[in-house]
């Protein structure tokens, strides 16, 4: 149970973070099926990729030290799993 607290502790600071930031951004993605059935899931937030690169190189240091980079790339990569993903539901 304390492990799961530390970890809720470390991903709240972390998303806390992003947003002062400002990294984060609303997306929404437009599914089509291959039936032709369409729906569109939102309410989340990704990582400007823009944004990140604008970020100051102390800022960038910063991430780089608490380990929070490491995790900004995975959520990229994730990404664009799951933008793949949906490619193959058309």
């Amino acid at each position: 149970m304390q492990d799961y607290q530390k970890n809720v502790a470390l991903t709240t600071a972390f998303c806390q973070n992003l947003a002062k930031l400002e990294l984060l951004e609303p997306m929404q993605a437009d599914i089509e099926m291959k039936t032709g059935d369409k729906f569109a899931v939102g309410g989340f937030q990704c990582i400007s990729r823009e944004k990140l690169k604008s970020l100051e190189s102390s800022k960038l240091a910063e991430l780089l030290k608490s380990d929070q980079l490491e995790l900004i790339y995975a959520h990229l990569i994730s990404l664009n799993n799951v933008f793949t993903l949906l490619q193959k539901l058309k």
